[in-house]
């Protein structure tokens, strides 16, 4: 008990008073340690071939990295091009169908004996001799 008498006896806190400003929220930057970016390169390495192996795992990390990057990015283009494809294809069998249409349309129109019979409806009749002249194209 006489060493308790002994240790200096601890003040009581004061209690804040109501019109004391609150602190900052911010805290100042703490200079006891290595800065976050400077422990990501880990410790200091003296040996100078470690040194070499450390930036050479680095590189191929990052080298392996863009390949992976690249090889996505060829993966999505390919398959662009094939939605492309199979959309051009689609359209190349629309516009096949329509020509097939469109020809035999214009064959059924243009038969002599339809021409004939519509030239007539519209009061058109066959020439008579005489009224249909020959032009020779001369060179």
């Amino acid at each position: 008990s006489a060493a308790k008498s002994s240790a200096p006896a601890k003040k009581p806190r004061a209690a804040k008073a109501a019109g004391d400003a609150p602190k900052a929220s911010r805290r100042a930057p703490r200079s006891d340690g290595p800065s976050f970016f400077e422990g990501l390169r880990g410790p200091a390495i003296s040996d100078p071939a470690l040194a070499v192996q450390r930036r050479v795992l680095y590189l191929m990390l990052t080298v392996v990295a863009v390949l992976a990057g690249t090889h996505v990015w060829v993966a999505l283009h390919i398959q662009d091009l094939g939605y492309e494809t199979e959309y051009v294809n689609r359209l190349i069998a629309r516009l096949d169908r329509e020509r097939l249409e469109l020809q035999t349309e214009e064959a059924r129109e243009t038969t002599p004996g339809l021409v004939a019979e519509r030239a007539r409806a519209i009061g058109l009749n066959l020439p008579e001799r005489g009224q249909i002249r020959r032009l020779h194209a001369q060179p």
